[in-house]
């Protein structure tokens, strides 16, 4: 047949071909034509359903255009597995411009050469452009979040949260919100992450480390963390979210979480008895409902709340308080804030003398913590990797995130921990052994002499066990820098703050 000749003098050749193929079923032509159609970078025209009689197909290849030209490729049609592609992307929270940043980004990485990264991006069935992806996400927000804000966003997430708890990835619990008769919105959270920390980590026992904080979506609601630690860092045990931060929606929250808790919840401690400690900032509301659903619980204050208080208030111009004057008073570790009198202050502050007051904590289980600052690098990766520093759409989605990203994340942190081999480090305590056995007196009196210092900060605590070979390790090198999770590279991270 012959060739087509356009405008710009380009010949597309034609023919007419009859060819046998290997197929038997409409599924497997379905497979054979799919792939013609990302061979040849043309769509075979389908009826809504046909026969197959015999394995011939009669192609017949006449265009009155280049086919392999941006322009022509520009209007195919979006292949299926870009598709879901794309939507994964969004169930990650993703928008429009960064689910076209990231999967372009990874079409670079796929191409072998320059030649097929201009045909990948050129090509719509591959490459989706900004119209297709912006109404893919209008469609996947309508269908899996539902609106913003009302009645139907509170049904998508009842909804949600049925399937989340038939799925056995772990119980949650709803209140919808209903401002007409002054019922808050919560949603209690126990994954089955949270669920094997309170079995398995004996600190859930011991300790619980309790904050809140906001802006994670348009309506402001309230994430609550509760936390233990342990030598591997901070762990979740639970948390909820509510639509204020009011003692009577704590309250609620707490006793709601009670009913979804496992029995051996708190290493064994059961859900009515809790945690030993609980470390607070300086919220009155968290304590009193922490001491009502908990009443055997011990609150602490957390010190740094306690400091950051009183830099605030040593700062504040209203004061009068001199500039040379702040390192001397700062030093003395007092919080004065918000007092219309330095004596009334200082009564109010001495009356909880036994909430913050180092000297008061002597044989709690505290292991040293008297900071939050395992919860607060928490919500720093909450905010900063689970929620990439923006807001959510809605609640549904602050939810997904909370059963998807940050369970996500977590169990791939305690993966890490676990492939930790040991077989270089026995070698090297096999050359300690060696070393102490045939060397002279005085490097076994120097080894006897770190056998005797480590025991004794292992004795203390492990946050003190790790300062002890941190500081070590700085008189050897100053350059070097120790990575011990929360207790030492958060604690840097808030004199920094």
């Amino acid at each position: 047949m012959p060739p087509y000749q356009t405008q710009e003098n380009f010949e597309v050749p034609n023919f007419e071909l009859d060819i046998f193929v290997d197929v038997g079923s409409k599924e497997a032509a379905s497979k054979w034509i799919a792939e013609f159609q990302s061979y040849s970078k043309t769509t075979m025209p389908q009826t809504r359903g046909y026969d197959i009689k015999g394995n011939q197909v009669n192609i017949r290849y006449m265009h009155n255009h280049v086919i392999n030209s941006a322009e022509s490729l520009s209007f195919r049609h979006v292949n299926e597995e870009v598709r879901e592609e794309l939507f994964n992307l969004f169930k990650d929270g993703h928008s429009p411009t960064s689910v076209l940043y990231v999967y372009q980004d990874e079409l670079h990485l796929r191409a072998n050469d320059e030649q097929e990264l201009i045909e990948f991006l050129a090509d719509r069935s591959i490459n989706p452009d900004y119209d297709y992806t912006t109404k893919l996400f209008q469609e996947y927000r309508k269908a899996t979040l539902g609106n913003r804000n009302g009645k139907s966003m509170f049904e998508r997430l009842a909804e949600v949260v049925k399937n989340y708890n038939d799925s056995d990835q772990g119980k949650t619990i709803l209140q919808a919100y209903d401002a007409h008769i002054g019922k808050a919105f919560i949603l209690c959270i126990v994954t089955n992450l949270m669920s094997r920390v309170h079995e398995k980590v004996s600190q859930a026992g011991e300790l619980c480390y309790v904050d809140a904080s906001a802006s994670f979506e348009p309506l402001n609601t309230s994430i609550t963390l509760l936390y233990t630690s342990c030598t591997v860092g901070a762990l979740p045990l639970r948390l909820f979210i509510t639509s204020d931060e009011l003692e009577v929606t704590l309250e609620r929250a707490i006793n709601m979480l009670k009913i979804i808790l496992p029995s051996y919840a708190f290493y064994g401690c059961r859900p009515q008895t809790g945690s030993i400690l609980f470390l607070t900032d300086d919220s009155s509301a968290k304590r009193n409902a922490l001491e009502l659903y908990y009443p055997k619980g011990i609150c602490l204050l957390c010190t740094f709340h306690i400091l950051q208080s009183f830099w605030r208030w040593l700062h504040d111009v209203k004061y009068h308080i001199r500039k040379e004057d702040h390192a001397s008073i700062m030093a003395k570790m007092k919080k004065i804030i918000y007092a219309a009198s330095i004596t009334k202050h200082f009564e109010l502050l001495w009356k909880r003398r036994n909430f913050w007051a180092l000297s008061y904590h002597i044989g709690l289980l505290t292991c040293e913590n008297n900071t939050n600052n395992y919860i607060e690098r928490s919500f720093g990766i909450l905010k900063d990797i689970v929620f990439a520093r923006t807001q959510a759409f809605n609640c549904v989605q602050v939810f997904q995130f909370i059963i998807t990203n940050m369970e996500r994340g977590t169990n791939e942190k305690n993966k890490e921990t676990e492939e930790i081999g040991i077989s270089e480090f026995t070698s090297f305590l096999e050359e300690v052994k060696l070393d102490y056995q045939n060397s002279s007196q005085t490097l076994r009196i120097a080894l006897d002499k770190f056998k005797d210092r480590y025991n004794a900060a292992k004795a203390l605590s492990v946050p003190r066990l790790f300062s002890f070979l941190y500081d070590l390790n700085c008189d050897l090198d100053p350059m070097a820098h120790i990575k011990s999770d929360a207790n030492i590279q958060v604690q840097v991270e808030s004199i920094k703050r």
